[in-house]
């Protein structure tokens, strides 16, 4: 070997001190790098450990490589229990779906990430509420090397949004049982809340009327005269801006045509505002009035009826009082003037208008009674000749006095179900009133008839007989009148409107037949059903 000489020494010397300076500078570059390195990790793992959500590594396998605190807070696990350990696999639980698991690793292997909620299940036992996300770790060639789970604990959350379901359903239903129709829109008048009373009263399905605008609904049952668009969506506009409050709370009443008819209904709605944050609802609760109102129609007019028969039966009740009070004071003052011969009519007169007044009254009484539901309701099976001839034979000197003859024709077998009391007073009425319109030597017919649902009963005579005028009102309280026999005989005007009454609650009608002249005939029917007449009053 050559020996260097001194320079060459010297010049190899300084390219060595000049290699060292790189290797120092490189030395103490990767030091800090290093420690820049170190530094980064603890903060990366602090951050990872300070987070609540659970966060793992696994290999290819699953096998999980590392957790943090937030693993060990959801689960229970620590990392001694699961770090390298085969089991136990963290979402092969049990309570995922088999199809679900196997489609999870397969969507994971093709590296995409995977992002669900599932039910799991802690180191307890205990079942949870999952929110994640699953992704591949993949090295420079793009190959996964791993995998990274993060997760989070949303039972709390689901249990309030299981609540909040329940709570709705809930709602829904007990809205759903009022008979009352409910129906709540937004700002936009798009109804969003339609219950089975709203579907009953406008027969639209909630499916249909859900999501439409509630001025189309009022327009489509909006009646003739208030069918106008502009004026319903202006109205609409005014509640939903709340720029017309006189209109709520108010209980309103509407008319309303019904679906695919031309019937009107009545309605009776009341509207308010649900001030909610941000933002507002509006409710309107409706009901169908239709059968009250026509109640109170109903009511009216028989409360007005009453008033005009109770005017008629105190016109009808003077007359023989001032008969009796005149004949009273006329004996009292008058009394040693008078014959025997005289005194005798006046008693005979006095006692006319006496028996007048006691049926009168007693009819009257009986119409009261009827009419509060106080008179009982008894019906039995009973043989109707036995009933008639009992009839015939108590009204017979009012008949013989007159030389009326009465006819009875009817098969013996007719058996009729009816309140013994009420068919005597019917038939006592229309016999009576057959006997005081029939002329002297006169003839009145009695008849039963059967029919499968019922039997017909028939009194008839060929008296004066009765005007059409007279006749279309004979059984309306509210034309109330009396008319004098062929012998002066006077009634009390009650007697049709009790027997009418009293046919009704037994399920049957009446009705009459008459000409001037050609005599009368009254007819009545009653239910061979025994059922019918029971349920009628129960």
């Amino acid at each position: 070997m050559k020996d260097k000489t001194k320079d060459e020494l010297i010049k190899e010397l300084h390219e060595l001190h000049q290699e060292h300076d790189k290797l120092s500078k490189s030395y103490q570059i990767l030091s800090l790098e290093a420690r820049l390195d170190e530094a980064m990790m603890t903060k990366l793992h602090t951050a990872v450990n300070t987070t609540s959500d659970a966060i793992f590594l696994t290999d290819t396998e699953g096998i999980i490589t590392y957790i943090n605190s937030g693993f060990t807070a959801l689960y229970g696990y620590t990392a001694d229990e699961v770090v390298c350990k085969v089991t136990p696999r963290i979402i092969k639980s049990g309570l995922l779906n088999k199809e679900v698991y196997e489609s999870f690793w397969k969507t994971l292997k093709n590296k995409t990430e995977v992002k669900g909620e599932i039910l799991n299940k802690r180191k307890n036992g205990e079942v949870v509420f999952i929110e994640g996300t699953a992704s591949p770790i993949f090295d420079k060639q793009n190959t996964i090397i791993g995998f990274l789970g993060i997760q989070r604990d949303i039972t709390e959350r689901k249990q309030v949004e299981q609540a909040h379901k329940e709570s709705e359903i809930k709602f829904k239903e007990i809205i759903n049982q009022i008979n009352d129709g409910i129906l709540v829109f937004d700002e936009q008048g798009k109804i969003i809340i339609w219950n089975r009373g709203a579907a009953k009263i406008f027969k639209i399905k909630a499916n249909d009327a859900i999501n439409r605008n509630i001025a189309d609904i009022q327009y489509q049952f909006a009646p003739p005269a208030l069918k106008n668009k502009a004026l319903i969506r202006n109205t609409i506009k005014g509640i939903v801006s709340l720029q017309t409050p006189e209109v709520f709370n108010r209980i309103i009443d509407n008319e309303i045509v019904e679906l695919n008819s031309e019937n009107i209904r009545n309605i009776q709605s009341i509207v308010f505002p649900i001030k909610l944050v941000g933002y507002n609802l509006f409710c309107s609760v409706f009901r169908d009035t239709t059968e009250i109102k026509q109640f109170e129609k109903q009511l009216l007019k028989l409360n007005s009826e009453k008033d005009k028969f109770f005017s008629i039966i105190a016109h009808d009740l003077r007359s023989p009082f001032n008969s009796f009070l005149g004949y009273t004071k006329l004996m009292a003052e008058e009394l040693e003037t008078f014959s025997i011969h005289d005194i005798k009519e006046i008693v005979v007169t006095m006692g006319k208008s006496a028996t007048q007044l006691y049926n009168l009254l007693d009819n009257l009484l009986h119409w009261a009674r009827m009419n509060q539901g106080l008179i009982p309701f008894k019906p039995q099976r009973m043989g109707f000749t036995d009933i008639c001839k009992d009839i015939i034979e108590i009204l017979y000197p009012n008949a013989e006095a007159k030389k009326i003859t009465i006819n009875y024709s009817a098969s013996d077998e007719i058996n009729i179900f009816a309140d013994i009391d009420m068919l005597n007073m019917v038939l006592r009425n229309l016999i009576s009133n057959a006997i005081k319109f029939t002329n002297n030597g006169g003839t009145i017919n009695i008849s039963a008839k059967q029919a499968p649902s019922n039997i017909t009963i028939s009194v008839s005579d060929n008296g004066i007989g009765i005007k059409h005028d007279v006749l279309i009102k004979l059984f309306d309280i509210s034309q109330l009148q009396t008319t004098i026999g062929t012998a002066e005989e006077k009634g009390t005007g009650l007697g049709l409107i009790l027997c009418k009454e009293f046919v009704e609650k037994h399920g049957g009608t009446i009705w009459a037949e008459s000409k001037p002249g050609k005599g009368s005939k009254f007819k009545f029917t009653l239910p061979i059903d025994t059922e019918k007449a029971i349920e009628l009053n129960n």
